[in-house]
């Protein structure tokens, strides 16, 4: 997806690190078929993400947030883009691709009893 998305950032990646992967064979990829470089998981059961920017992130680059776990979706754990004031709906498997350094973002709480995480293939 992010190939096809963003073509010329996705080359900048490969031309980046496919050779520091090769001088380096102790560093090991996250994912066989990813060109990000790290991923973060925040495991539940019930995590809200407080507004924030990534700002370890390539500045220019894209992040993948997808949420997992058993939640009412309508109810909580809208993604909120605080600088575009908008929040919407973010059903489990869904992902949403954002530029994270420069857009400040998180999650509103779900309910009681309800599981949510969430990961982010990233920088």
């Amino acid at each position: 997806v992010f190939k096809f998305i963003s073509p010329k950032l996705f080359r900048h990646y490969s031309h980046t690190l496919d050779p520091l992967f090769k001088s380096q064979p102790e560093l090991v990829k996250n994912f066989d078929n990813s060109v990000f470089p790290c991923a973060s998981f925040n495991c539940g059961p019930a995590t809200v993400s407080l507004e924030h920017y990534d700002s370890n992130n390539l500045s220019f680059s894209l992040c993948a947030l997808t949420p997992l776990g058993d939640f009412d979706y309508k109810a909580g754990g809208h993604l909120i883009l605080f600088n575009l004031k908008v929040a919407f709906e973010f059903p489990p498997g869904s992902t949403a691709i954002i530029p994270s350094a420069a857009v400040k973002h998180g999650n509103t709480r779900i309910q009681p009893g309800e599981a949510w995480q969430h990961t982010n293939p990233t920088r």
